[in-house]
């Protein structure tokens, strides 16, 4: 009986194990995707302040042209800061996630500990 327990522990730990590899893989997505939302929001500044820079060596800019590029822009930025506010939430989801798995394979490998003492006690 205890060497079915030890085996139903065994795959159970297994399992917690694909787990955890799975969700770290996840987690070094997330952080590669907010690097990339970190680059556009830069990018997007840089683009915008070339804009306005380039207006003043204009002579005439249509005020219709000036607002629609602004709009753009502050679409754009709010897009990028809300992508990447729920990307870092995701990372936070994803650090507990694995805390929570990494916990769990520890009280998972003391029942396996403890198990085979006692059958090797007998």
């Amino acid at each position: 009986m205890l060497n079915d327990i030890l085996a139903i522990k065994k795959r159970r730990i297994l399992k917690k194990k694909k787990n955890l590899a799975d969700v770290e893989t996840q987690k070094q997505q997330a952080f590669i995707d907010l690097d990339t939302y970190q680059r556009r929001l830069t990018s997007n500044i840089q683009v915008y302040k070339n804009f306005c820079d380039n207006l003043t060596s204009i002579e005439f800019i249509s005020l219709f042209e000036y607002r629609k590029k602004q709009a753009d822009f502050e679409y754009d930025m709010k897009q990028l800061i809300l992508d990447k506010k729920e990307c870092e939430n995701n990372i936070c989801v994803l650090s507990k996630n694995i805390n929570s798995l990494t916990e769990d394979i520890k009280k998972i490998n003391i029942s396996i500990e403890k198990i085979k003492y006692v059958l090797n006690d007998e």
